[in-house]
């Protein structure tokens, strides 16, 4: 809610970005590893991940998940911190119901 009253993101942006995250953390770790070789590795791999990146966000672009909600930022604020009292009734529960060991 908070990053959609900021910014005009669609839905989809949000949900494929960690995707194509995991998908640049190779393509840059073999990029620094070419700076650190002073450019002796071969160029292939660097190219193809570059491709398969540029590919899945091709790809994901077509799918325009829109919200279309406009949040003011009080609303967002409201939504984002009953969202984190639920996930914090959650971990208690989840803490206070499980069974407990008896000692002998």
């Amino acid at each position: 809610p908070l990053l959609l009253s900021f910014t005009h993101t669609s839905l989809g942006s949000v949900l494929f970005s960690p995707l194509v995250g995991y998908m640049l953390l190779p393509f840059t770790a073999y990029g620094v590893l070419e700076l650190i070789t002073f450019f002796s590795l071969p160029i292939f791999p660097l190219e193809f991940m570059g491709k398969a990146v540029m590919k899945v966000v091709s790809l994901s672009s077509v799918f325009e998940l829109s919200v279309g909600l406009e949040l003011s930022l009080n609303t967002s604020f409201v939504i984002s911190t009953m969202g984190a009292f639920v996930l914090y009734l959650l971990s208690l529960f989840a803490k206070y119901s499980e069974p407990k060991a008896h000692s002998p």
